[in-house]
């Protein structure tokens, strides 16, 4: 893998590596994201918040990404689902930057904002605009004491606020993926809920993949039947003629329904 773009700013370290057709952006020396348009879905964890937009029969028709990273899911998004609109949202400028030089999220219908996802959250809210796909993967780059590279760490607790405002933003058949540490905090995050917003959601699950501790937390407005499951993704992707070969790689991830 060779480093074809990298930028040393005040504080932050940023490279943009590449192995034949896949792209990939490190911060700081934490790896943010991949995309091989080769390769849509290529077995990382990036996978899983894709995936659960096959779990259900409406597909989504507008999304916001808050944390784009590279901009990986959305272009996963593109290949898979005819979105009419598209908002990232990140703080990090570089990123957004990144994002259309390297990873070619440049399409029209998709609007990179540079924000923090609370001040673009609070000015959207008044525009009274929905969307049926919601992501918040907000992550920073931690101090560890036991390891030699930070440690990324969600940048923002999913407390009772936070989890109605983002529940505030779907549309009667929207979903909202969360990029959680763990079961436990994801869990936490359902918990901290208010009882109207826990009522708003017809079905919760959490994915996961093995090689990995994080835990996303998926939760539809919809009630999805109770054989909404794995083996129902992984038949979409079939139809799709996605290549069984393509689907062996991506098959190692697991799903559990909280209600």
């Amino acid at each position: 893998m060779s480093v074809i773009w990298q930028k040393k700013l005040k504080h932050k370290h940023y490279e943009v590596r590449t192995a034949g057709a896949s792209v990939r952006l490190y911060t700081d020396g934490v790896f943010h994201t991949q995309w091989n348009p080769n390769a849509p879905l290529s077995g990382s964890l990036w996978d899983l918040f894709t995936l659960p937009a096959f779990l259900q029969s409406d597909t989504p028709k507008s999304a916001a990404i808050l944390g784009v990273g590279g901009g990986a899911v959305i272009k996963q998004l593109e290949h898979f689902f005819a979105l009419q609109e598209i908002i990232g949202v990140d703080l990090d400028r570089v990123h957004l930057n990144i994002a259309q030089r390297f990873f070619q999220v440049n399409t029209a219908k998709t609007q990179l904002i540079h924000s923090s996802a609370e001040r673009w959250l609070e000015e959207h809210q008044h525009k009274k605009e929905t969307f049926d796909y919601l992501l918040e993967d907000l992550f920073i780059a931690e101090a560890s004491t036991s390891a030699t590279k930070p440690e990324p760490r969600r940048a923002l607790a999913a407390d009772k606020n936070w989890m109605s405002a983002l529940g505030g933003m779907l549309t009667s058949t929207g979903m909202l993926v969360m990029n959680m540490e763990s079961t436990a905090q994801a869990r936490g995050a359902v918990k901290a809920l208010p009882l109207s917003g826990r009522a708003a959601f017809g079905s919760v699950f959490v994915f996961q993949k093995s090689m990995y501790d994080n835990a996303i937390l998926v939760l539809y407005k919809k009630v999805l039947p109770p054989g909404a499951g794995k083996k129902s993704i992984l038949k979409k992707l079939s139809g799709l003629q996605y290549s069984p070969s393509s689907i062996r790689k991506i098959m190692d991830f697991k799903i559990r329904r909280l209600f």
